[in-house]
């Protein structure tokens, strides 16, 4: 995680997982699931740990996954994304806010692992297309283990 997104020297970078294994303190980083009770890494998890204990705008995480699946990022995974806290003190008042950082860690994106002599194939077969999508570029945030292209409709 770069730490030179922050724009001042009292916004502090919490990664995913900090959130996640407050609320979920079984949670396992390998199988990316809480063996307390059994709730897999997941649109669910992520809006359960930021909307219910936070109030955050779960819209910031909701584009950040369709961003993903646009650009077939299959490596968001709890430690990929991160939340800014920013306190601003303004008259001797503290304020503090929380933001979705920028993103970062994108590498594994769609076709990254394909031979570029291929990729012209995919996008001139739509099938092709679309089991690359489904397959090889499958966000790691899930939502009952929809293919990405349900997901980012049901979101």
């Amino acid at each position: 995680m770069s730490y030179n997104i922050l724009e001042n020297k009292y916004d502090t970078l919490f990664e995913g997982i900090l959130f996640i294994q407050k609320r979920f303190p079984y949670y396992n980083r390998e199988t990316l699931e809480d063996n307390y009770s059994n709730m897999k890494y997941s649109v669910q998890m992520i809006e359960k740990v930021l909307l219910e204990d936070y109030n955050f705008d779960i819209s910031k995480i909701y584009k950040m996954i369709i961003f993903d699946i646009l650009i077939g990022n299959s490596d968001r995974h709890h430690s990929n994304w991160a939340i800014k806290h920013q306190k601003e003190i303004l008259n001797n008042k503290k304020k503090i806010t929380l933001d979705l950082s920028p993103l970062y860690d994108n590498g594994s994106s769609l076709c990254a692992y394909e031979d570029n002599g291929n990729l012209e194939i995919f996008f001139k077969d739509a099938m092709k297309f679309e089991a690359l999508v489904n397959t090889k570029s499958k966000s790691a945030i899930g939502w009952e283990n929809e293919r990405p292209i349900l997901l980012m409709k049901k979101i």
